[in-house]
Parts: structure tokens; sequence; C-alpha cells
């Protein structure tokens, strides 16, 4: 009875042994493959081994047990930046799982973008999968063509999702330059416009307008004055350059072509040059670096044009060199200066609202005593003041930053003055009454 029982539980074993090596995982267990994890944990561990032989050692695992990821440049800069070398990266784009590939045939086929084209996620999910695909297909000839379009095709479709990005980034930087001027949040207004100039640095209606709305705002404490300069003198080059971004030159109110001034880039020129020498003179106290903006802005027909305190100021530059022990030489080339800055001053005084009449009258003052200075009499009754601060204004302003000038005058220890022709007048109508 005992025998018999155990006669049947030997050929039950029997049977199941044979049952179980009969079955292919069982017989000789498939190997797992690699994850990109357990390869970096690997090039990480172990220090104190030479980077070779752990990449060795990792070779030769992924070659039995294959990968089941597929490297994109991250990836792979990662795994180098690990201590992986050259061949470990080739070996694992050579031995993907079956699952990796069947993953990218059909992700390349996927319909789900097909809508979404103008989608920059759904675009660069396909480039990474379509760069994976190139990796793990590369020696494959059954996929030759495939590869090779794709390899034609990549670089054209980041050529365009970096344009669209660009257009996009633009687009909400846009919005927000004209929300925040709109409500006059000018720190937000500056962010958004250096966003703008950042990726369009030509665009000079945004450099325009920042430098109009600081000079409009300089009591702001969000304005910084040095950023108002900086944009004005932008302009400048921008324009002196040529560039224009619209027919208006400006946007908003801050547009430079106007019924009155027909002409929007040579309008800009004036008033650029004007806020510059403006904020240096006034906001920065850098009166020396002014007056060449000052000067610039009398060059071009513009409101700014007509400022009487551009004039005042160059007069005011030209009695400090007066005051100058060192340019006694020049007594008279600077005080012919001073007298042409004056007259000129005096001249748009008569026609500039923001000049009170106590103002015009020490203008007015200081001109007639610095032409007795200079001339050593006291002008009679019959002089025409008008008449001479008109002619002055009417003829092109000597230049106060020309070094060629000053150069001449200086090799030649000139006493003698640089005469224009409204001198002249003043000089024969002494003749005449004297």
């Amino acid at each position: 009875m005992i025998k018999a029982r155990t006669g049947k539980i030997t050929l039950i074993f029997i049977g199941l042994c044979i049952f179980l090596f009969a079955q292919p995982d069982f017989a000789q267990k498939k190997p797992v493959p690699v994850d990109l994890s357990y390869v970096l944990s690997k090039l990480s561990s172990d220090k104190s081994r030479p980077a070779e032989k752990i990449n060795q050692k990792l070779i030769a695992e992924i070659r039995k047990r294959k990968v089941d990821f597929a490297l994109d440049p991250e990836d792979e800069e990662t795994i180098k930046k690990t201590g992986g070398n050259d061949l470990l990266i080739q070996t694992i784009d050579e031995n993907a799982s079956e699952k990796v590939k069947e993953h990218l045939r059909n992700a390349m086929y996927d319909p789900s973008c097909g809508d979404k084209k103008r989608d920059p996620q759904c675009t660069e999910s396909l480039l990474k999968i379509g760069k994976q695909f190139i990796r793990v297909f590369a020696n494959d000839p059954d996929y030759e063509a495939q590869v090779q379009y794709l390899k034609h095709s990549i670089p054209r479709m980041e050529e365009k999702i970096a344009k669209y990005k660009l257009e996009l980034d633009s687009n909400q930087n846009y919005n927000k330059f004209n929300r925040e001027f709109k409500d006059k949040n000018w720190k937000g207004l500056f962010e958004a416009g250096a966003e703008i100039l950042k990726r369009e640095p030509e665009f000079v209606d945004v450099s325009l307008v920042l430098a109009g709305v600081g000079f409009d705002n300089l009591t702001d404490k969000s304005i910084d004055p040095e950023q108002v300069v900086y944009y004005a003198e932008k302009s400048i080059e921008l324009l002196e350059a040529g560039k224009a971004s619209s027919e208006k030159y400006g946007v908003y109110q801050y547009q430079y072509k106007t019924e009155e001034f027909p002409d929007g880039r040579v309008n800009a020129l004036g008033w650029m040059n004007y806020i510059a020498g403006h904020v240096k003179y006034f906001r920065l106290d850098q009166k020396a670096g002014a007056v060449p903006f000052f000067y610039g802005s009398t060059k071009y027909e513009s409101k700014a044009k007509g400022f009487a305190v551009t004039y005042k100021i160059i007069g005011e530059f030209y009695l400090e060199k007066l005051a100058d022990p060192d340019q006694s030489a020049r007594k008279n080339f600077f005080l012919d200066r001073a007298i042409d800055a004056y007259a000129r001053a005096l001249h748009f005084a008569r026609t500039d609202p923001s000049v009170k009449k106590s103002e015009m009258e020490k203008i007015s003052d200081k001109l007639q005593k610095l032409l007795t200075s200079r001339f050593g009499k006291e002008m009679s009754g019959d002089f025409d003041l008008r008449k001479f601060t008109s002619e002055t204004a009417a003829k092109p302003m000597p230049d106060p930053t020309n070094s060629l000038i000053n150069f001449f005058l200086r090799k030649a220890g000139a006493e003698q003055p640089f005469l224009t022709c409204h001198f002249c007048y003043v000089f024969l109508f002494f003749l005449k009454t004297h």
C-alpha cells in the first residue's frame, strides 16, 4: 500500500518537472533590460575603480540584456558627465529592446499631434522621438529611408519651432508692453520693452517710447534716469543708421511723424538728443557730457530745436571755458561763441512758452553785457538786437564739440576771434556809429 502511493507521487513529480522545463521562461529566464538610472548609478557609485573598467562592464551587460530606453541629447550629455564614454553611448544606441523599438515605430506615426501643428510642446515631442528613432535605427537597413528622411526634416522642424516660439514670446511681450503702457505701470513697461529689444534690437519704436515715457515721468521712482539716457542714445544710433520699424516713428503719443513735423526720423532725432542732454545735465549732473546732445538737438527740425534752455546751457559752457585761465589765449573765440549761443537763446525765448518774462530779460541782459565786453563800448539805441538774434538763429550753430577748430587755435596761439557773418554785422555797426 505504501509502495503504491510512493509510486504515484514519483510519477506526479516527474510529470510536473517535465511540464516546468518545457516552459521557456523556466528553462532560461529572460534578462531584464537595463534602464537609464541603472547606467547612471553604476557610473557614479564606485569612483575608486577606473572609469574604463566600469564602462567595459556596462557595455558587456547592455549587449547581453539590452536597454529599455532611447537616448536624447540631454541623456547623452548626462551620461558623459557621469563618466560614460563614446563606446558606451554607441552600445546603448545599438541595443534598444524590442519594446523600445516598437514604441518608437508607433510614436512616429502617432496622429495625436496632427491637429496641433502650431503647438510647440507637441512638435518638440515629435522632434525628440525623431532623434531617438535615428539613433536606434541608424544601422537597420529596413528603416534606412525613414532615417534619411528624418535627418533631412529635423533641422527644418527645429528652425520652424524656434521661429514660432520667438513669435509666441514676442507676442506675449507686445501684449505686456501695451498693457503696462495703458495702466501706466512704467516699471513693467521698461521690463517688457527690454525683453522686446533683447530679441529685436533694431525695434526703434520701442526705444523711442521708453525714452519718451522716461523723460516725461522722471519724478516717478520706478524710472531710472540712466535707462532713459540709454534708450535715447540707442534710438539715436538706430535712427542715424537709417533703421525704422514703422512709418510713424513711435507709437501712442510718442509718434514723431506729425502734421507739424512730417519727417518723423528728423523730429525723433531732435527729441532724442534733447532728452539725453536734458537728463544728463539736470538729473545725472553730467554737464559736460550733456553739451554734445544739446547741440545735437539744434541740428534737426523738431520742436526740441526751439527750446531756449538748450542755447543758454551751451552759452554757459563757453563762459566756463572763458573763465579758465588756461584758455586766456582764446578769450575772443569763446566770447564770440557765447554771444552766438545767448543770441539764439534770446531768439527762441520769445516763442518758448516755458520761459518766463523775467528769465528772458536775464538772457537779454547777459547777451548785451557779452556784446559790450567783446566790442568794448555800450550798445547804442540804434542797434537792432531783435534783428541780430534772428539773423544769428537763422544760421547753423557752431559745433561746441569741434576739437579740430580748437586744435588749430592752439597751434596758432590765436587771439583772433572765430567770426561768423552775424559778428561781421555787429562789427560794421560799430564802425558806422563810432
